[in-house]
C-alpha cells in the first residue's frame, strides 16, 4: 500500500458533546510571524500549511483572535475559505470561541466589535 496515512489514521474525539472531529488536529498559532505576533515571513509557505493541513483531512484548526491578531484567520480565510463560508459549506458545523465575557461574545455575534489594536486591549 503506498497510501500515505491522513489525520484520520489518528482517531476520532468527541469535543463538547456533540462534534466528532480527527484526533489530529493543527494549531494555528505557529502560522503568524515571530512571538505569535504580525504576518508570517513567509506567507505563501504558512497558506501551503493549512492547504497541506486540509489536504490530509484535518478537520480541526485550533485557532484565536489574538494569534497575530487576527493574522492566522486571514491566512485560512486566503488558503481554504473563510470560516462562515466553510460553515455554510457544511464543512465546518460549529465556530466556537472561548475566554470571552459575555459583552464581548454579544459584540462578536452581531458584528459590533471594534478592531483591537496591537496589544492595547479590545477597545
Amino acid at each position: 500500500m503506498n497510501a500515505r496515512p491522513t489525520a484520520a489514521a489518528a482517531g476520532k474525539i468527541d469535543v463538547g458533546g456533540d462534534v466528532t472531529v480527527n484526533r489530529l488536529g493543527f494549531g494555528a498559532m505557529r502560522i503568524t510571524g515571530p512571538g505569535v505576533w504580525g504576518d508570517p515571513p513567509d506567507r505563501d509557505r504558512a497558506k501551503g500549511a493549512l492547504r497541506r493541513a486540509a489536504a490530509l483531512d484535518v478537520n480541526f484548526i485550533d485557532t484565536a483572535d489574538s494569534y497575530g491578531p487576527e493574522v492566522s484567520e486571514r491566512l485560512i480565510a486566503e488558503s481554504i475559505g473563510a470560516l462562515a463560508e466553510l460553515k455554510d459549506e457544511g464543512k465546518i458545523r460549529h465556530i466556537g470561541v472561548s475566554n470571552v465575557t459575555e459583552d464581548q461574545f454579544r459584540e462578536a455575534a452581531t458584528g459590533t466589535r471594534s478592531r483591537p489594536t496591537p496589544r492595547s486591549g479590545r477597545r
